[in-house]
């Protein structure tokens, strides 16, 4: 009788131990993943995405990791974006105008998709902050220039897509984008 209360005793100690390792495994697991600050929510689409310093990802808007896509969205979509954002996908949205200082505070930006916009002007220093820019697609609009201001600031421009606009005139800055692949 000794040696089964005994075994009771071991088993019921493991199984105590094991149910206090697994509780505790589970508490730290849910303080890890409270600490990272994710958040998933309808307006997302089931993306999951980190809050930032000027909130979640916009209305209108599907975040997933650095990139944002907008396909109903608006001039206004701007204010809402996530600092870090690398690419941006706004093909659809109705943006008419691109306003100086509207891309100020994403600095991380690589890529940029306004094609089929409606967009019909873009005001001088847009493009000012947006020193990591590789990739600009302007297609499918009703843009009748590129000047100077437009595109001096775009130094490290890999690709520009302007196809399907009513250019009558490309600012001759345009060979000072040296990174440009023609």
């Amino acid at each position: 009788m000794t040696q089964s209360s005994t075994r009771t005793q071991s088993s019921t100690r493991t199984q105590s131990s094991t149910m206090t390792q697994s509780s505790t495994r589970t508490q730290s697991s849910t303080r890890t993943q409270s600490s990272t600050r994710t958040i998933s929510s309808p307006r997302t689409m089931g993306s999951t995405w980190p809050v930032s310093r000027t909130g979640l990802c916009p209305s209108a808007c599907t975040c997933r990791h650095r990139t944002v896509r907008c396909s109903r969205g608006t001039g206004m979509v701007f204010a809402n974006m996530p600092s870090r954002v690398q690419h941006m996908y706004l093909s659809g949205s109705k943006i008419a105008s691109l306003k100086s200082g509207v891309l100020s505070s994403l600095p991380y930006l690589t890529s940029l998709s306004l094609a089929n916009t409606g967009l019909n002007e873009i005001q001088p220093g847009v493009f000012k902050e947006t020193k990591n820019l590789e990739r600009l697609d302007l297609s499918y609009n009703q843009l009748s220039l590129l000047d100077y201001d437009t595109l001096s600031s775009l130094s490290s421009l890999k690709v520009l897509k302007v196809n399907h606009n009513h250019l009558s005139c490309i600012d001759p800055s345009l060979k000072y984008l040296t990174n440009l692949e023609i």
